[in-house]
């Protein structure tokens, strides 16, 4: 949504904040386990028609992960912060350049994340 009241540069680089979290482990199966993963990508915490933001974005993606049983409680907890955060920024990452690159503002790229900086 675009900033009516903003007044600055076109050409502007928003700070965008990712978060992360998963929902309980589920038992899936008799061989499998299961969880949801949710990743939002935004530029604001509340939207403030003050603020010097030019644009307020927000997105949200989840999906359910299923995995074989036989991984320890460590293993899995890598696999839901690290390896399925990444792979929903995958997603979302050229969705929020998109959106971006057709408004009258500069697209807007998130770079690569380490996600293992949050184990």
């Amino acid at each position: 949504m675009e900033n009516p009241n903003y007044k600055g540069s076109l050409d502007i680089s928003q700070n965008m904040m990712i978060s992360t979290n998963h929902s309980d482990i589920q038992i899936e199966s008799e061989f499998n386990k299961s969880s949801i993963v949710s990743l939002t990508v935004s530029n604001f915490n509340q939207i403030n028609m003050n603020s010097n933001k030019p644009f307020f974005i927000r997105q949200t993606m989840k999906a359910k992960f299923i995995w074989k049983k036989g991984l320890s409680t460590e293993e899995e907890e890598d696999l839901l912060k690290v390896n399925a955060a990444s792979l929903l920024l995958s997603y979302i990452r050229p969705q929020i350049r998109s959106i971006t690159s057709l408004s009258k503002f500069s697209e807007q790229n998130i770079p690569f994340i380490d996600f293992t900086s949050q184990l």
